[in-house]
Formats: C-alpha cells, sequence, structure tokens
C-alpha cells in the first residue's frame, strides 16, 4: 500500500476511541489504571504477558473489531475530512495495515507481545 501524503491541521477534535486491553474495554481499563491493579499474569514459558478477557470474540481480526465498535459510531455521519488513527501497544503497526489490507496472518505481528 503506498503512503499517503501527510496532511498537518491546526486544530483536531477526537469524536471517540477505544482499546481492548488484558483488562477489558477502555473504561475497565482506566478502572485497573486508577486502582493500581494490573491485569498482567506471569505464565512459565512466556513471562509476563497480558491475555484478553475472555468475552472478547474468538480471534484476532474480531478483538479487531470490537476496539473498532464505538469510534466508527462515534464518526458515522460527521461533515468534513476524517483520520482514522490505530495503535498497537509494542506491536507492529505495519503489521496490522497489512493486515487489514488482505494479509490476515499479519495480525499476530500487530499484536503486543503477539499471543499465546
Amino acid at each position: 500500500m503506498p503512503a499517503l501524503p501527510v496532511t498537518r491541521f491546526a486544530r483536531v477534535a477526537i469524536a471517540g476511541w477505544d482499546c481492548i486491553t488484558a483488562a477489558g474495554d477502555a473504561r475497565a481499563s482506566w478502572d485497573a489504571v486508577d486502582r493500581g491493579q494490573t491485569a498482567l499474569r506471569h505464565e512459565v514459558g512466556i513471562g509476563w504477558c497480558g491475555r484478553l478477557p475472555a468475552d472478547v470474540p474468538s480471534g484476532l481480526a474480531a478483538a479487531a473489531e470490537r476496539a473498532l465498535t464505538v469510534p466508527l459510531r462515534s464518526i458515522a455521519g460527521l461533515d468534513g475530512p476524517t483520520a482514522w488513527s490505530i495503535s498497537t501497544s509494542k506491536g507492529d503497526p505495519l503489521a496490522l495495515d497489512e493486515a487489514r489490507s488482505g494479509r490476515p496472518e499479519r495480525f499476530i505481528d500487530a499484536i503486543a507481545g503477539n499471543v499465546g
């Protein structure tokens, strides 16, 4: 996928965001931070890692789709140009872009610490 030209804006508005972490969605993740509670566990052969909660749909594509649901609803129907940003904590953003462009096997490299 060719790189798009860089566009700079003097002002932007964040209309919506969400995340999926080992602690849960954005609200659960921030609540865990406020409580000083970690969602990381030490697992033999892996070390410290955070696994996605059991209620997250199986498969990385399904987990990514769940994380996109709230932001997509919040920007649906907005006028004007829309920018989209996706990040993976310590994962490979290029791999995520490649996965979204038809190479789903690249989701594994896009996830922080991959998945066990």
